[in-house]
């Protein structure tokens, strides 16, 4: 009997192992939860619905220190984006989202205007990791220098092998620029077909699985890029006057250098717009 009592006081407390497991499966599960819940929230984008147009200047409004742009007509409307390098030094960017700002444009790298040398940002990675972890979307961008096919795909490699790694929401921008001063690799540069090295810069980012763009302004659109052919990419327009226009159109309006973050401590600072089909429910 005792053998008896003893087997039913067993199978009594069988289930109290099974009970403390499942509790701490259901702690960790909570955990996990609340987690999750506390991460930044990304605002959504494809970037393929990043595209080029002419925006209508009556459909450009400032609230507050930002531009935004709304046109309804055409389902088209618009995201805040700031670009940053070295030159803002360390970025606090839980502030920058605090600040409203979803989306960063960060230099990668650059070629050397008077060496030729390629080298990463020195800020890059502590940039792209830490913008992504405090909720923005993010591309990169890489200030080029080339002059020659060779050199232009040798800074797409680059550019490929350093976002191993590393998740973008954005594009993958091509940034040249004439550097016009003494011992300037680019000071004289006559016979430089700059369209055929963006294009170039773009395939092989496109081969790549990245969506690439170029970076441009007025003068350098006119006088050196033909954008009849380089519009079927995405363009990024550097202009500062209230009414932009370029006859291609563009996808990302670069509308200031002299912007600022104070929460965040950033002056001076880049604000862009990036003009996105609106796939919002009406």
């Amino acid at each position: 009997m005792r053998n008896n009592r003893r087997n039913r006081y067993d199978r009594g407390i069988s289930w109290i192992p099974f009970a403390i497991a499942g509790g701490v499966v259901l702690a960790i599960v909570t955990v996990v939860v609340i987690v999750l819940l506390l991460q930044p929230k990304r605002v959504p984008i494809n970037v393929a619905d990043i595209t080029n147009i002419q925006p209508k200047a009556s459909n450009i409004t400032k609230v507050g220190d930002y531009y935004q742009y709304e046109d309804a007509d055409n389902h088209m409307t618009s995201h805040l984006a700031i670009d940053v390098s070295s030159h803002q030094g360390e970025v606090d960017w839980k502030a920058v989202k605090k600040a409203g700002i979803d989306f960063v444009y960060i230099r990668l790298g650059l070629r050397g205007y008077e060496s030729g040398a390629l080298a990463l940002d020195d800020y890059y990675l502590e940039n792209i990791k830490a913008a992504r972890k405090a909720g923005l979307n993010v591309g990169v961008y890489f200030f080029s220098q080339a002059i020659t096919r060779e050199e232009v795909e040798e800074e797409a490699d680059f550019v490929i092998e350093n976002l191993k790694g590393h998740d973008i929401d954005l594009q993958v921008v091509y940034d040249f620029e004439l550097v016009q001063v003494e011992g300037s690799r680019t000071l004289d540069t006559e016979g430089v077909d700059y369209t055929a090295n963006a294009i170039a810069f773009c395939k092989k980012i496109q081969d790549a699985g990245y969506e690439p763009m170029i970076y441009t302004n007025g003068y350098f659109a006119e006088n050196f890029y033909d954008m009849t052919i380089l519009s079927s990419y995405d363009i990024w327009f550097a202009n500062y006057n209230e009414q932009p226009e370029l006859s291609s159109g563009f996808a990302v309006w670069q509308y200031t250098e002299e912007g600022s973050i104070e929460t965040a401590g950033l002056a001076p600072l880049d604000f862009d717009l990036i003009f996105v089909k609106d796939q919002r429910e009406k």
